[in-house]
């Protein structure tokens, strides 16, 4: 070990013994540590880079998807009014009337 190591093990050690460290958040419970540390940082970073990448990627596909599914009943709408309930059918007219003319 070299000399900042010894210095920051004596302080740690210090800090043990004056009780600093038993009133922390989560004291007592394990900790719960989702990386790998021996892979270098780079690789690490380009993982939690790709999670994010794949988190939005779900997030947009489910917003196209509901996109979709309020376009299809607004159609439905528009072509047999009578067949929703009066709610769901203004959350649809609200969808219809945002989209783009046609004519």
């Amino acid at each position: 070990m070299g000399l900042f190591d010894d210095i920051a093990e004596r302080r740690i050690l210090a800090a043990q013994d004056a009780g600093e460290f038993d009133r922390l958040p989560g004291h007592g419970r394990p900790l719960v540590i989702t990386e790998d540390f021996s892979m270098p940082i780079e690789v690490r970073m380009a993982q939690r880079r790709l999670q994010r990448i794949q988190a939005d990627d779900r997030f947009t596909l489910a917003a196209q998807l509901l996109a979709r599914r309020r376009h299809r009943a607004a159609l439905g709408v528009a072509q047999n009014p009578s067949s929703l309930s009066r709610s769901s059918t203004s959350d649809c007219e609200d969808t219809a009337s945002s989209r783009p003319s046609t004519t």
